[in-house]
């Protein structure tokens, strides 16, 4: 009777468990679900403003054979839409491979999901960064296009200029606020794995058993 009592407290102890992987499972699908939609717009608008954006006739081929406003802003478009497509492949087939792994894999294939998506987000987060600020630098450089002809240019479009970066520069400073009063020291970071320590024991016991190898698949 004690030992039937036993197994079904390290059954139960081993399902908690698994739901507070769960969740942490679920915090990054969300952080990456994000990701994807973001990196997706993005990727759409880019493709639509490489085809549609109407170059002034003037700064064409057949009239000029290098204008800095029209190469810049095909660099940086296409740039924008590489960064922001590379990030919609990556997260894509992170959330859809990590959900996949996680539920048809061996004993530890949950806990090896949530760290490959810990290890991968500063890479995406990196690359959103980089997609917006493309962004803003190819909306700048339209301005530059469609502007030039103005009766003050270059004035109207360096207002403009100065308007977009210094809205990007105040939510920049407004985030990077928020993540520095949010932020949880790496000593305080509580993560789902269940561990104790024993008396006069520098090491910890895993209750889980997260750590150990998966069994080899059965022939058939």
């Amino acid at each position: 009777m004690l030992s039937a009592r036993k197994l079904h407290l390290i059954a139960g102890l081993k399902v908690y468990g698994l739901d507070l992987r769960k969740a942490e499972l679920d915090f990054y699908m969300m952080r990456y679900a994000a990701v994807t939609g973001i990196s997706s717009l993005i990727t759409g608008m880019c493709l639509v403003s490489l085809i549609k954006i109407k170059v002034p006739e003037y700064m064409r081929p057949d009239e000029e054979w290098f204008v800095w406003q029209v190469f810049s802003f095909y660099c940086c478009a296409a740039a924008t839409m590489c960064s922001a497509l590379f990030n919609v492949v990556i997260t894509g087939f992170l959330v859809v491979n990590a959900q996949g792994m996680a539920l048809r894999g061996g004993s530890n294939s949950l806990v090896m999901s949530v760290e490959i998506l810990g290890d991968h987000w500063f890479l995406v987060k990196t690359v959103l960064i980089a997609e917006v600020a493309l962004l803003a630098c190819s909306a700048s450089l339209i301005l530059w296009m469609k502007l030039d002809e103005s009766e003050w240019a270059p004035s109207p479009a360096i207002i403009i200029t100065g308007v977009i970066f210094g809205v990007m520069a105040m939510g920049y400073q407004r985030v990077t606020q928020l993540a520095h009063e949010m932020h949880i020291p790496s000593g305080s970071i509580v993560q789902g794995d269940l561990s104790v320590q024993t008396q006069g024991d520098h090491g910890k016991v895993d209750m889980l058993g997260e750590r150990e190898d998966a069994p080899p698949p059965r022939g058939r």
